[in-house]
């Protein structure tokens, strides 16, 4: 999202700049407001935001702030100066100064926005890629880190759910964004995202919505562990779930000097393979391996069980 802070207290501290749409900057009828400062046009500058719907899905991409001068004596940006007429593309930390007394300065702001979904139907993706385009937001596929949220229309566990709570971030509706959307076009604060938990679709998750509220302990849930693959496909869905908890993901597809030892400590949990899966693609070797491993084990952990009720099944994330 893009925003511009008054470097001085002439003006509007904190004004969000939505998408497709144009913003006029001056002392009189515009809507970023300079105040005490009679060395600025009644309207200065025109201000517009660029976000292609072709950049939702690039993070790298972030939304393109123009600035066009309308005004007598002309602005500056840094040590450039800009005349009447002109235009010129502002980045995250660029300084416009406005006004012949050169009093009035204005920050330019950029705030990543990332948003992943989880189990959303087509249309609700539609709408929802909409709403992100005019926020400067961007939709990516998979869970990351500096995700703001994910969004569902029934709450279901889903590995992008786990990561989400790991991280202590929302699940949320897509109603949420577009309140967020009406807030701004009003000027007032975003909506609290514990206001849109999405209802719950299965029975046997607990209806008590605490549940999904941020719990910092969650951070360190899997300190000290170390967690055990036996296959790659197990490995690739699962360790970004215990790295972020913490943990240690390990990946073990044949013997090793010292292995056994390693996943009979106190620290290891070793994830549950179940050789007759197909998907799993495992050969004569591998199978081998997993079974050799199991004699030495008591019980190795079923994935459904790392964080959640183990009668619940992991859901599609997609």
């Amino acid at each position: 999202m893009l925003y511009t802070d008054s470097v001085t207290e002439s003006a509007d501290d904190h004004h969000f700049l939505l998408a497709g749409q144009e913003y006029t900057f001056g002392r009189k009828d515009c809507d970023i407001l300079v105040k005490d400062d009679m060395s600025i046009s009644r309207k200065h500058a025109v201000f517009t935001v660029q976000h292609p719907e072709a950049n939702l899905c690039h993070p790298d991409r972030i939304p393109r702030l123009v600035m066009k001068d309308v005004s007598r004596f002309g602005s500056k940006i840094g040590s450039d100066l800009i005349k009447n007429g002109q235009e010129r593309s502002l980045t995250h930390g660029d300084v416009f100064i406005s006004g012949s007394a050169l009093v009035s300065k204005f920050r330019v702001e950029y705030e990543p926005l990332l948003v992943t979904t989880s189990c959303l139907a087509p249309d609700g993706k539609t709408a929802l890629k909409s709403e992100l385009r005019t926020l400067g937001g961007h939709l990516v596929p998979e869970w990351k880190d500096a995700c703001h949220c994910v969004v569902m229309s029934s709450l279901s566990v889903t590995m992008k759910v786990i990561c989400a709570l790991i991280c202590q971030k929302p699940v949320v509706l897509p109603a949420y964004f577009e309140a967020w959307l009406s807030a701004v076009k009003a000027g007032s604060s975003p909506p609290s995202p514990s206001s849109f938990l999405p209802p719950l679709a299965e029975s046997q998750i607990s209806s008590d919505e605490n549940l999904f509220n941020p719990q910092p302990l969650r951070r360190n849930i899997f300190n000290g562990k170390i967690f055990v693959f036996l296959t790659a496909k197990q490995f690739k869905r699962l360790s970004p779930v215990v790295e972020q908890g913490g943990g240690t993901p390990m990946l073990m597809e044949s013997s090793g000097v010292g292995d056994l030892e390693l996943m009979t400590s106190g620290s290891a949990c070793v994830l549950h393979v179940d050789v007759r899966d197909a998907t799993l693609k495992l050969t004569p070797e591998g199978v081998k391996w997993v079974k050799s491993v199991e004699l030495h084990l008591q019980r190795c952990i079923e994935q459904s069980n790392i964080v959640k009720n183990p009668d619940i099944t992991i859901m599609s994330q997609k």
